[in-house]
């Protein structure tokens, strides 16, 4: 499990406590608006761009040894013009924003930002403003289930990282039950399955022979 959010000091020491194995991914897309808002109108453009470089995913080579090594470089260009980016070149929290390179390039655009919560939340909003009162909380469960999957942007398909025996380690596969119907186990099919060969074993006997 990854843990995505906006940085929040707080909610992420009790995440930490609770959960000490889970890795935290800062919300990318929040830090760069944070800091577009702070320049210039004119240096906009360009500050959007390199934090597009430095914050790229889907290449396979963009490490996050790499991410952070642009990132400092990122400051110091632009640090010399506005002390809020050049404080944040050496605070190591910041390395946070780079968890989502850890992961295959082919989901780093899923876990890198938490805009794919918001537009589900903001659907979950929607649709309940719509219909107003809810008989039950089983029926507003339903109704957001069904939101969710009838999202088309979440359809995407995901490599098998299940692969990475780093993420994932190998477990010893359980044994398969002998006798199943419909994939579900039933304790009383090796029993009929015995009665069975028994009853075919004596018709095959009580059967007449030929001369």
């Amino acid at each position: 499990m990854t843990y995505t959010r906006e940085a929040s000091r707080g909610l992420e020491g009790v995440v930490a406590e609770v959960f000490p194995k889970t890795p935290l991914q800062r919300c990318t897309t929040h830090l760069k608006r944070n800091i577009i808002s702070d320049v210039r109108i004119g240096d906009k453009r360009e500050v959007a761009e390199n934090l597009k470089q430095v914050f790229r995913t889907g290449d396979r080579n963009h490490t996050v040894e790499n991410a952070w090594t642009e990132w400092q470089s990122f400051c110091d260009k632009w640090g010399r013009y506005y002390r809020a980016i050049k404080r944040r070149r050496d605070d190591c929290s910041y390395k946070l924003y780079f968890t989502y390179l850890n992961y295959d390039h082919r989901i780093q655009a899923m876990i890198y930002t938490t805009n794919w919560i918001e537009r589900l939340q903001k659907d979950f909003r929607r649709v309940t403003r719509m219909r107003g009162a809810m008989p039950n909380e089983e029926s507003v469960l339903l109704l957001m289930g069904k939101t969710a999957m009838d999202k088309k942007s979440y359809l995407r398909q995901v490599p098998r990282i299940d692969l990475d025996e780093t993420l994932f380690p190998p477990e010893k596969a359980a044994p398969q039950p002998e006798y199943t119907i419909s994939g579900c186990y039933n304790p009383k099919l090796r029993e009929l399955a015995e009665m069975a060969r028994s009853a075919s074993a004596v018709a095959e006997d009580d059967e007449p022979k030929e001369n």
